[in-house]
């Protein structure tokens, strides 16, 4: 047996209490939604007009939810009545828990949260299944966060939203009002909530209401006051008189357009009848316009009439009106007009001046040929003659003209269906021409029939025999295929740069120097390829900026393999017509070939200048050992020198003095050579007698002389 809370076993009669209970809520609602006069329900609850009939469910619910205390108590005694017969029922039948679901199946299909709430702390006991879909929270969590509906409450509406409800709660009287909740995906939706407040004993013990989803009805009033908006903006700044006025003719209103093509202020106009505002001569032309539109007979969409202005001056205006219905009925006329003096100024003076037209294309520098209806040249000027060949007499009028000019059917069955598809309208077009001496030429025509019509010519054009120029431009595209050949092709390296330092053009043999694609490297920093990327960007943009000049400078690039190739780079500006700087060209040379050869060359020098001071260490080493030796020669030739001696002799070690001393100057000499080797040799000048030196120098070979004369005399 099932037990209550307090422990104590619950019995049929308390099952069958429990049931009642649990009834009671739908049981009340049916008990309203029968007995109640649906009339003065939805009009005292829902402030609809008197007589609006409740006829759905979430009406009969909506208003019981926001009935008075009185009427409550008037539905309690009813709910208690039908209480007693419904537990009865139950009890027996035991039908009550299908009438129960399909109760709260009413409520959750209720297209609007059905809650109840403390009238203090504004936390819910209660809400409708609607709830999670219209916010998306579960519904669990608006009953268990006690400040659940004031945390979704916009900011911007939060504190004006719950003072109203304090306020409601303090009188104790029901309301209804607008404010936005947050989702859980952060969008703001826009309800209206209709709150009963429910009073007990002179206090308010619960609040009960629906919140109702006017989120698309509020869009909806936006999107409407921004047409109202734009309709009125559109309306005021109109280029056209936008005007209405009443059946008796009466302006009613008018735009700025208006005011100032009258001159006329707003006041002004509106004090202003039709026939005060139109030329005399126009007032029963408009008159006999609004007669017809009333009785109904078709009548042109625009007319023209003549207004006078403040000044007295006339404008011609385009005008189109229409009538303005109210229950079926004509009341009023709503007009656009247009300003078209100047434009019919214009084509007075076209007019005026079309007697002089052919005078001025029969004398044009240009070819000019004019078609009819039937598509037959009614016009072939002189130019058109020269260039062609064929006189006017042979084209004008000539229904195989265009056989002549075009012999090549098939393209002349394509003009024709181009013709037959879009008539003459085309801006400009180029087409062979057959010539009567049988050359082929391009013409270049020119439509210029929509820019100037003529009454009587179907389309008309001048046309520029552009064969030349084609020519010529064959000839540069030519030369510029060769150009870009020789670009692609070119040994070295080469790209631009735009004002930011980025490739812009990059050649071949730059790509494949690199191993990278055109399509990877353009778009890139250029020094983005580069060893030393930082160095190279400040001195790019410098350049760039004008305030470094260009050089040729040495580069290390990074290929896409990781490798590095030395390159000489050699930068040049890039100008406009105006000599400002609007990017860089530059050429790569790859000298990766030429760093090693002067690596080896660095290599020998180092080798030949580290032999060279070897032998300049040996012979001042051996220089310094030979003269030890020399200058004891020396020494005992002096003293031999100081004894006794024949004059032979004498002269001998004379010879031998000198020679050694000879020998030594040498010795000295080499020393010396060693010492500018070294870069360290003084020199100090000191007098001597040229002729002794001479001498001492012919004494000195003198010996090898003879030696050699008498070899050759013997």
């Amino acid at each position: 047996m099932k037990q209550s809370a307090s422990g104590r076993p619950i019995g049929k009669a308390g099952r069958f209490c429990m049931l009642s209970k649990a009834s009671i809520y739908m049981l009340w609602i049916y008990g309203v939604a029968i007995f109640a006069p649906p009339r003065a329900c939805a009009a005292d609850l829902l402030g609809t007009s008197e007589g609006a009939p409740l006829n759905t469910p979430s009406e009969v619910v909506s208003a019981l939810l926001l009935a008075n205390s009185f009427y409550f108590s008037i539905v309690g005694v009813m709910a208690v009545i039908l209480l007693g017969a419904g537990s009865y029922l139950l009890y027996v039948r035991r039908q009550g828990s299908a009438r129960l679901q399909r109760s709260t199946e009413l409520i959750h299909s209720i297209e609007g949260v059905v809650w109840e709430a403390d009238p203090q702390t504004f936390q819910f006991s209660f809400v409708s299944q609607y709830a999670e879909r219209m916010l998306g929270f579960p519904v669990q969590r608006w009953l268990s966060e006690p400040d659940f509906w004031r945390n979704r409450l916009h900011p911007d509406d939060r504190e004006a939203t719950v003072a109203l409800c304090v306020r409601a709660v303090a009188e104790q009287h029901d309301h209804q009002l607008e404010y936005r909740l947050l989702t859980a995906d952060g969008r703001a939706v826009w309800v209206r909530d209709l709150v009963s407040v429910v009073v007990a004993a002179e206090r308010v013990v619960r609040l009960r209401g629906v919140m109702i989803n006017i989120t698309e009805w509020k869009q909806a009033e936006e999107a409407l006051r921004i047409s109202e908006e734009r309709y009125r903006e559109l309306f005021v700044n109109a280029n056209d008189v936008v005007y209405t006025h009443d059946l008796t003719g009466k302006f009613t209103s008018f735009n700025r357009k208006g005011e100032e093509l009258t001159g006329y202020s707003s006041e002004e106009l509106l004090a202003l009848n039709v026939s005060q505002l139109i030329a005399p001569e126009y007032v029963e032309t408009a008159r006999q316009m609004t007669m017809r539109k009333l009785a109904g007979e078709e009548t042109a969409s625009t007319y023209e009439i003549e207004v006078m202005t403040k000044e007295g001056r006339r404008n011609l205006l385009e005008v189109n009106s229409r009538l303005i219905y109210q229950d079926g009925k004509p009341v009023a006329v709503q007009g656009v007009a247009r300003d078209i003096t100047t434009r019919k100024q214009v084509e007075d003076a076209l007019s005026q001046s079309e007697k002089n037209l052919r005078i001025i294309v029969e004398n044009m520098p240009v070819m000019m040929n004019a078609f009819d209806m039937e598509g037959k040249i009614i016009v072939w000027n002189r130019r058109a003659a020269a260039v062609s060949g064929y006189d006017a007499e042979e084209i004008v009028g000539n229904p195989k003209a265009m056989d002549i000019l075009y012999p090549d059917a098939e393209f002349r069955q394509h003009l024709n269906e181009e013709i037959a598809e879009r008539g003459y309208d085309y801006s400009s077009v180029e087409r062979e021409m057959k010539c009567k001496d049988g050359s082929v030429k391009i013409i270049a025509w020119y439509n210029i029939s929509k820019r100037f019509p003529i009454p009587g010519w179907n389309g008309w054009a001048v046309g520029v025999d552009i064969t030349e120029a084609k020519q010529t431009e064959l000839a540069l595209k030519s030369s510029e295929a060769r150009f870009r050949d020789l670009y692609d092709e070119a040994p070295i390296g080469y790209h631009e740069l735009d004002m930011e330092g980025r490739i812009i053009r990059v050649n071949r043999a730059e790509t494949t120097m690199l191993g990278y694609t055109a399509e990877e490297m353009l778009g890139r920093y250029a020094w983005e390829f580069i060893l030393d990327p930082e160095v190279s960007r400040r001195a790019v943009l410098a350049k760039l900026a004008g305030t470094m000049p260009v050089r040729t400078i040495e580069r290390i690039f990074r290929r896409k393999d990781g490798t590095t190739v030395h390159v000489m780079l050699e930068d040049r500006l890039i100008r406009d017509a105006q000599g400002q700087i609007i990017g860089s060209r530059a050429t790569l040379q790859d000298i990766s070939e030429l760093k090693r050869t002067e690596a080896e060359l660095h290599k020998a020098k180092e080798a030949a200048e580290s032999a060279n001071h070897a032998k300049s260490s040996f012979l001042a080493s051996m220089s310094h050992e030979i003269r030890t030796p020399m200058n004891g020669i020396i020494g005992m030739t002096g003293l031999l020198l100081d004894t006794e001696l024949t004059d032979d002799q004498r002269d001998f070690a004379e010879s031998v003095q000198f020679s050694g001393e000879s020998l030594l100057t040498i010795i000295n000499d080499i020393l010396d050579f060693s010492k500018i080797e070294a870069g360290k040799l003084d020199i100090e000048p000191i007098p001597f007698n040229l002729r002794y030196t001479v001498e001492e120098v012919a004494d000195l070979l003198s010996s090898k002389a003879e030696f050699a004369l008498s070899a050759c005399g013997s």
